[in-house]
């Protein structure tokens, strides 16, 4: 994580700073550069400890979502007479959805099979003809 808090630039000015930088920072403040040292450090752990702290409750929302996602694929194949191992490992490996349902749901309730469709021929024989249609009715 520092790696990356360091890539990201997320260090704080004073690290960055040049000698000459510094000791004005230091006159400016009528300090030493042992207390802006220490200053510094303070607030970069405070920053890194409550980035570790997001980090951590981000992991776990995530891994909350994942469970519940797998628990609605696992009702979801019930349901569908999908094998839930396919079905499960179509999601993992990230699969779309309708290869998923090809590949892993075909032996149950239903039958998937995808095919081109020829659009004008059904729109014409649920609403007539194509030239008679306006364009609200699209």
């Amino acid at each position: 994580m520092v790696k990356c808090y360091t890539k990201a630039g997320c260090i704080s000015n004073y690290e960055a700073a040049t000698p000459a930088q510094r000791n004005a920072l230091k006159e400016s403040y009528q300090t030493s550069q042992e207390t802006l040292v220490k200053a510094y450090t303070k607030m970069d752990n405070q920053f890194m400890a409550n980035l570790k702290r997001a980090h951590e409750k981000n992991m776990r929302r995530q891994e909350a979502l994942a469970e519940e996602f797998y628990r609605a694929v696992d009702h979801e194949s019930e349901i569908l007479g999908c094998g839930r191992k396919c079905y499960n490992y179509g999601v993992q490996h990230h699969h779309s959805p309708h290869q998923i349902m090809e590949e892993c749901c075909n032996d149950g309730v239903i039958r998937i099979k995808y095919t081109n469709v020829n659009v004008a021929a059904v729109i014409e024989n649920n609403y007539g003809p194509i030239e008679n249609l306006s364009m609200e009715d699209f």
